[in-house]
């Protein structure tokens, strides 16, 4: 079933996105991720966003 899907997804341009729609449908949902910290504060985020600011 999924070749065919992969098959009618890329044989036309007009068929691109009705074909993504389909996978979306047909894939399961994902898992919850469970974290072992808490939830971040803005204060946290800010730090995150810096280095990864510095980094590039």
């Amino acid at each position: 079933m999924l070749k065919e899907l992969v098959h009618f997804t890329i044989s036309s341009p007009c068929f691109f996105l009705p074909g993504i729609l389909i996978f979306l449908d047909l894939l399961p949902l994902p898992s919850p991720v469970v974290t072992v910290q808490g939830s971040f504060d803005s204060n946290d985020e800010s730090k995150v966003s810096i280095k990864v600011i510095t980094l590039f």
